[in-house]
C-alpha cells in the first residue's frame, strides 16, 4: 500500500495581541478596567508532500517552512492542522480514522522577514479505510503567535 498526503492548503493566522487598560473611578477591580483584544494576521506556510504513509505505520515528519512576513519578531505558540473533509478517492473521507497530525506546541520565536523550519508528525491509523490507498488528503494550517 502506498499514500500520499499533500498539503493543497496552507494558511496560518497569527493572533494574540492584548492589551491591558487602567481607568480612574468606579467599577471591578476598584477601578481598574480591563481590555483585551485579539487580532488575525496571514503569515505564509508552505511544505512538501509526506509519501509512505500505511495503516499503523510510523509518523512520518511533515516539514513546514513558517514566514514572519512582519518587521518585529513573533514566537509561535502552537501550530495545528486540520484535514481537509475530501480527498481524491471515493469512499476515504478526510477524518481522524484514516489521518492524523498532532498539534505542535511552541514556543517557536521567528526573527523579523524571516522564515522558521517546522517539524509535525502526521501519523495513519490502524482504521484507515481500505479505499484510502493512494489517496492525497488536503491540510490546513493555524499557528497561533504572538509578538515577541
Amino acid at each position: 500500500m502506498r499514500f500520499l498526503l499533500s498539503t493543497a492548503v496552507a494558511l496560518a493566522t497569527a493572533a494574540g495581541v492584548a492589551a491591558h487598560v487602567a481607568a480612574p473611578g468606579h467599577g471591578p477591580r476598584d477601578g481598574r478596567m480591563e481590555l483585551t483584544a485579539s487580532v488575525s494576521h496571514v503569515v505564509s506556510v508552505t511544505s512538501s508532500p509526506v509519501a509512505g504513509l500505511y495503516p499503523g505505520g510510523q509518523p512520518k515528519p511533515l516539514t513546514l517552512r513558517i514566514k514572519n512576513t512582519y518587521a518585529y519578531g513573533i514566537k509561535v505558540m502552537s501550530v495545528t492542522a486540520k484535514v481537509g473533509a475530501v480527498t481524491n478517492r471515493p469512499g476515504c473521507a478526510g477524518t481522524r480514522q484514516n489521518l492524523t497530525v498532532p498539534p505542535r506546541t511552541g514556543p517557536i520565536r521567528i526573527r523579523p522577514k524571516a522564515t522558521a523550519k517546522v517539524i509535525m508528525t502526521v501519523v495513519m491509523p490502524k482504521s484507515v479505510a481500505n479505499a484510502c490507498q493512494g489517496a492525497t488528503f488536503s491540510l490546513t494550517f493555524t499557528a497561533r503567535a504572538v509578538r515577541g
